[in-house]
């Protein structure tokens, strides 16, 4: 029985390793990525728990959560979302796989404009979920998004037939 509970122990110790390892990596990228966003044209804010000091006391790093919130509203946080790659819609955020997600169209959807814009919530709000995945291929694949949305804008609404954005409404 001492041989299973060293076997077990070891498994233990080895997924809590992995686990803190994804954590620490996923909390790397998503740091990067808020410094990245903060500097791109059209990008009105950039929320990241690691910038808030009492988040900073409690939390040994600042997660794998973050949100920006585009000034160009719905039509131009669509556009963006449409246009990743890496990033795949998602249900629900906190895998070890990048994913996004538009609040007004999912979590936040049964509320109005004026509701969500209240709690914070503008329209042009983008949720990042980030995960364990290289940082250069995830700053290039916002990167490219951004870019294009931005040639984008004068085109119909994505929220007319894009290849995913359908998918978020209830």
């Amino acid at each position: 029985m001492e041989s299973v509970d060293a076997c077990s122990s070891t498994a233990t110790s080895a997924l809590e390793t992995a686990a803190s390892d994804r954590v620490e990596r996923q909390s790397e990228n998503a740091a990067r990525l808020a410094d990245f966003l903060r500097v791109q044209p059209g990008v009105r804010a950039v929320r990241y728990p690691g910038d808030d000091p009492v988040a900073r006391r409690q939390m040994r790093s600042g997660g794998g959560m973050l949100a920006f919130e585009l000034a160009g509203g719905l039509a131009a946080a669509a556009a963006v979302v449409d246009r990743l790659e890496l990033f795949r819609i998602i249900p629900s955020l906190g895998g070890v796989e990048s994913g996004v997600s538009l609040p007004a169209l999912t979590s936040h959807r049964r509320l109005t404009a004026a509701q969500r814009a209240e709690l914070g919530i503008g329209d042009g709000l983008i949720r990042l979920s980030v995960g364990i995945e290289g940082y250069e291929d995830l700053e290039a694949d916002l990167a490219q998004a951004l870019r294009g949305a931005k040639r984008e804008e004068a085109s119909p609404s994505p929220l007319e037939g894009g290849k995913g954005i359908e998918g978020m409404r209830g």
